[in-house]
């Protein structure tokens, strides 16, 4: 039971539960009501006090949980000290990809600590997947994501009854890619891919 007293400060008070029913009489004072006309609700210190204590410790709970998702977000991202979701975003507005909007482009992270390939996949909706090791560096990254961004704007194409992935156009726009990237970015080095052949990737490092 808490102690529900007049907001006036001037009626007497009357003991009632934490969380009075509409219809306790109770929960108002009833002269302040005659007076007013109107129902006056009566107050209990104790528990606006406890509400404020519990509303602040939402406030500094609902901080920390952002925080951890933040922190735990760019965990997820990071690649070589860069947030590679903004990294592709980034890269998205050079004018080479043109069909491809840079606030759409989504990247999935799959962390492998095995292996030494540089691979990474293309999705619909521009949707990059990321296979990430731990020896990936700035370049590499940079080069993955332009060489899945250059498959959102040059799909593949099918002639003479298959599918051609890697056809002209996809290696045009690359080029075109790497060097504007280059050029806003700053030139990339110790990591070059190539390409072998339709729809085989190689990669060398120089």
């Amino acid at each position: 039971m808490k102690r529900w007293k007049c907001p006036q400060d001037i009626h007497p008070g009357v003991l009632a539960p934490s969380k009075p029913r509409k219809n306790d009489i109770r929960r108002y004072c009833i002269p302040c009501s005659q007076k007013s006309g109107r129902l006056t609700e009566r107050i209990a210190p104790a528990v606006a006090k406890a509400r404020a204590v519990a509303a602040e410790r939402a406030v500094k709970k609902a901080v920390v949980k952002k925080a951890r998702a933040k922190a735990h977000t760019a965990a997820y991202y990071t690649v070589a000290g860069i947030n590679a979701l903004d990294y592709a975003r980034k890269l998205a507005t050079l004018p080479a990809f043109s069909k491809v909007k840079a606030r759409t482009v989504q990247v999935e992270m799959h962390r492998t600590s095995k292996g030494s390939r540089i691979h990474g996949r293309a999705h619909s909706r521009a949707t990059i997947e990321l296979f990430v090791a731990p020896f990936w560096t700035e370049t590499m990254l940079r080069h993955t994501i332009l060489h899945e961004l250059a498959h959102h704007q040059a799909p593949p194409k099918f002639a003479k009854r298959v599918w051609s992935v890697h056809h002209s156009g996809f290696q045009r726009v690359l080029a075109r890619a790497t060097k504007q990237a280059d050029e806003r970015i700053g030139a990339a080095g110790g990591y070059k891919p190539y390409l072998v052949g339709d729809g085989k990737a190689a990669h060398a490092r120089r």
